[in-house]
């Protein structure tokens, strides 16, 4: 999928310099979309759009109904003094959304973590790699997925289903009672590849460090297993908090498959969107 493709034309977005020397942000509209680039307009009453000269790298922000995201991009001319044209360079777009996944997680020490990280350092192999080799299904990798985009989806889910409950039945064999990321209950979480929020009723504090196992229903399916740090905490009502984590330990493949995922499931947001525009 195009990095630009989940925009529409005159979708609202903002524009802010990488140059922390001008910290001034620049609303605009998208009035074009290309295969590897936009054309924004700057919508700001004012002169300091003359400020972006070209070759000016911006983060493009925005979001939908769902999810958030920030693109760096490059503006490559002026077409007019208030109409830009950029392109997409190359650092990783920062895309959250708010998905359904399983997830399982606890709270580590300082030490635990240490020891933890050290191991995971020297690549030893331990129970989440066996588990991650077996639920590699026939299709390889995922640029696979690409190649089924025109199979029936009730197909594809099914397949995603029956392989999930394999898993399943696996781990109620081979897994201690309740510890399988497989007995989880799907949750709303919101993902990035950088962080996750979820809601929890365990009583977690700014600082926290834990350690999550993520289930994506992707295909193939994806286990993904990351440490991270409690940056914010929420007390809701009824006991519950909203927590948010950043990664401290992560690996680039993984972050890639939540990358991937995000778009799959932005893809389907715009394929249901066109469908019901007619």
């Amino acid at each position: 999928m195009n990095t630009f493709d989940f925009f529409n034309v005159n979708e609202k977005v903002i524009i802010k310099p990488l140059d922390t020397a001008n910290e001034y942000e620049y609303s605009c509209s998208v009035k074009d979309i290309h295969d590897n680039s936009i054309t924004l307009e700057i919508t700001n009453e004012d002169t300091r759009t003359c400020q972006i000269p070209s070759g000016t790298k911006v983060l493009i922000s925005g979001e939908g109904s769902n999810f958030k995201f920030d693109i760096p991009a490059r503006i490559v001319e002026h077409l007019l003094p208030s109409i830009l044209k950029l392109e997409k360079i190359g650092l990783r777009t920062h895309l959250r959304m708010n998905v359904m996944v399983l997830l399982q997680y606890r709270k580590l020490t300082l030490k635990e973590y240490e020891d933890i990280k050290r191991m995971y350092i020297s690549d030893d192999k331990d129970e989440w790699f066996s588990q991650s080799f077996f639920i590699k299904p026939f299709m390889e990798d995922m640029a696979k997925e690409e190649e089924v985009g025109n199979v029936d989806r009730f197909i594809i889910n099914s397949l995603i289903d029956i392989n999930l409950k394999l898993n399943l039945i696996y781990n109620m064999l081979s897994s201690e009672e309740g510890t399988s990321i497989f007995r989880q209950k799907p949750i709303e979480v919101n993902i990035s590849e950088s962080g996750i929020g979820f809601i929890t009723k365990e009583r977690i504090k700014k600082g926290d460090i834990i350690e999550l196992k993520m289930l994506l229903p992707v295909f193939p399916l994806a286990i993904i297993k990351v440490w991270g740090k409690v940056v914010r905490t929420t007390t809701l009502s009824k006991g519950s908090y909203r927590v948010g984590v950043q990664y401290i330990n992560i690996k680039e493949e993984d972050q890639d498959k939540i990358v991937h995922y995000i778009f799959k499931k932005q893809r389907e947001l715009l394929r249901n969107k066109r469908v019901l525009a007619g």
